[in-house]
């Protein structure tokens, strides 16, 4: 009986020593997955920095303890319930209200990680509008959610710390925050390569303990409990033991650190090389500078106009000024631009701008990757002013001696004609002056010879025709023979209608020949010029000669017409035709002297040359438009009288 009383007795001696007290027993809540501040182990055994504190508190304090094991969120749950007692957080806003923290010296900072391909992300302002990945229910998914709005972040969550690794290295999100030991483990734990951080810390937060604040008494222990384990110095031996744990930081994280300092190292290297060479480098710039700048000086005070094209058509680099470019553009010639870089063609042309001037352009290809082609205009109507005129000199000699030639043997013949028709003009004069002074004696005369009274009308209008054609025979010598040597012509106030008119009566004939359909129009207003009659008429006559030459049936119409332009400056003349037009090439030739399509069948390529002198005598000018196999337009410009000086 005796020894079953001290038996008992014993049991009771341990049970108090087990539970000091039963007012001080603690239900941690433990979150299973928290490297290396708790977790449990391969079995199932609860470790980690956090555990051994829980174990130095509850001996300091006398307490006993029980580890719950949970998630972030159930622990939160649980301690605001009452259903753990104790737990370690970083102290979010939701938890204030009800968690009282226990003071440490430990600061967790969440870290942003992102893949190898991806440019460093070092501060939380750069996650903005980003897909972010984090660890559902920890404080890094707590800060994230109160302060979402602030940086629009969308967040996507994972229950664990491998998990949510394991997506960013997949390219799931832009980046991971999380504590650096949580990351860096789980990237060991997983073996992936392809992720990094920049290694500057953001989100700073206490991490440690906290109670229950209903729990007051709990919390003076833990608190006194705390102040000692840190005074004997078990707090720090704690700390030191797991943050030294190689487990904690992985082997590439050193190796990580080694090569940045390798780097550094080789940077600093350049650096002093760098300043070594920069002095030379300097030199040698200031050289070619300025090399480069008299070389732009030459080419900018040449007279030519260098483009270098690229091969997209547009220019690359120029010495054109401004005043250059708007004297011949080089969108005008766009076309040959890009014809000759796709064919990798040269070519060599002569182009009029709107001033007048000639120009030469010639474009070589290169064989360079962005320059491909070289263009050089250059201004050559002084040349071909001097060639002109030296060509134009030879050609009117040659025509000032046939017109003598011609004059000579013309005029002989027209002279004795132009004598007989005065002797036959004076006996048909006093022929008429007989009948007319006895008119009875002729009275019946129209009843013996047929068509008496008409042939009178038809012999005096014989006379007239061949006077005129003997007088344009004349007048044509000398201007032929006046073509070749500049002087003064004779001009007057004319009536352009009426000499319009007279010109259409002479070349009547010619043009039924060519057409059935020939249309002259006027204004009735048509105000007045101050022009050489003569010269008017061969203008007319010239014209519609070219326009019946290019007709191709009898059916194409001719209309010649008069107006007046809308400001009444100029009188316009305009011939225009239905027949084959003129060939784009050669358009712009068509003014100069001896240019003719028509060599085989006579043409002497006067006519058109003839008109433009004339015109500009007249100080007038001329326009011609032309469609191949439609027609052709020109329109001569005459100042109106009441515009021109006398």
């Amino acid at each position: 009986m005796r020894k079953l009383i001290l038996l008992i007795s014993l049991l009771f001696i341990f049970a108090l020593n087990a539970y000091p007290s039963d007012k001080c027993h603690i239900r941690y809540g433990m979150w299973s997955i928290y490297k290396p501040y708790e977790w449990l182990n391969d079995h199932r055994q609860p470790v980690g920095m956090n555990v051994d504190l829980l174990k130095a508190l509850t001996k300091a304090a006398g307490c006993s303890y029980e580890i719950v094991s949970g998630n972030y969120k159930d622990n939160l749950r649980k301690l605001e319930s009452g259903e753990i007692d104790m737990m370690s957080i970083s102290p979010v806003r939701s938890a204030n209200r009800f968690a009282a923290p226990i003071p440490t010296s430990i600061v967790l900072y969440r870290y942003i990680f992102t893949r190898t391909d991806m440019p460093y992300l070092t501060n939380m302002d750069q996650l903005k509008g980003k897909t972010v990945l984090v660890v559902k229910n920890t404080y890094s998914h707590s800060y994230l959610v109160e302060h979402g709005d602030e940086y629009n972040i969308h967040i996507v969550t994972y229950d664990t710390s491998p998990e949510a690794m394991r997506a960013l290295s997949d390219g799931v999100g832009d980046a991971l925050l999380s504590t650096m030991e949580l990351a860096l483990n789980s990237a060991y734990q997983i073996g992936v390569k392809n992720i990094r951080s920049s290694f500057i810390p953001n989100v700073p937060a206490i991490y440690g303990f906290c109670v229950n604040k209903n729990n007051k008494e709990l919390f003076e222990k833990m608190l006194k409990a705390m102040e000692e384990i840190k005074r004997n110095g078990v707090y720090f031996e704690i700390i030191k033991k797991w943050h030294i744990r190689d487990i904690s930081t992985p082997s590439w994280y050193y190796y990580t650190l080694i090569a940045l300092a390798a780097v550094i190292i080789a940077a600093f290297i350049i650096l002093i090389w760098n300043k070594m060479l920069k002095k030379q480098v300097q030199r040698k710039t200031a050289s070619l500078s300025s090399l480069s700048s008299l070389f732009q000086m030459v080419l900018d005070a040449m007279p030519e106009c260098i483009y270098l094209i690229g091969k997209d058509g547009q220019v690359s680099w120029t010495n054109v000024n401004n005043a250059q470019k708007m004297r011949y553009p080089i969108t005008n010639i766009q076309k040959e631009i890009k014809s000759a870089i796709h064919e990798n063609k040269c070519f060599d042309l002569t182009r009029l701008s709107n001033d007048a001037c000639s120009w030469r352009i010639v474009a070589v290809t290169l064989d360079n990757q962005q320059d491909r082609l070289l263009v050089i205009m250059s201004e050559i109507t002084e040349n071909v002013k001097l060639r002109d005129e030296a060509l134009m000199a030879v050609r009117l000699a040659a025509i000032g001696e046939m017109a003598a030639t011609m004059a000579h043997e013309i005029n002989n013949p027209t002279a004795l004609i132009c004598l007989n028709m005065d002797l036959i003009k004076r006996i048909h004069n006093g022929i008429n002056s007989y009948v007319n002074d006895h008119p009875n004696s002729f009275s019946d005369l129209d009843k013996y010879v047929e068509g008496w009274v008409s042939a009178r009308k038809t012999v005096e209008e014989a006379e007239i025709n061949i006077s005129e054609s003997l007088r344009r025979i004349t007048t044509v010598i000398h201007e032929l023979k006046a073509y070749s040597v500049s002087k003064p012509n004779t001009f007057e106030i004319i009536d352009i209608k009426k000499t319009v008119n007279d010109a259409l009566k002479f070349i009547g004939f010619f043009t039924k020949k060519y057409t059935n359909c020939f249309v002259f129009n006027a204004d009735d207003n048509l105000s007045k010029i101050y022009a050489n009659p003569f010269q008017m008429e061969q203008v007319v006559i010239n014209l519609i000669q070219n326009a019946c030459y290019a007709l191709t049936e009898k059916k194409q119409k001719i209309v010649c017409s008069l107006e007046n332009t809308e400001d009444n400056k100029y009188v316009k003349l305009s011939v225009t035709d239905e027949g084959r037009g003129i060939n784009n090439e050669i358009i712009n030739d068509i003014w100069n002297p001896f240019f003719t399509t028509r060599r085989n069948q006579g043409g002497t390529g006067l006519g058109l040359a003839i008109i433009s002198r004339i015109v500009k005598e007249h100080k007038g000018y001329h326009e011609l438009s032309s469609i191949q196999g439609k027609g052709t337009v020109v329109s001569l410009y005459f100042p109106s009288f009441e515009k021109n000086e006398v």
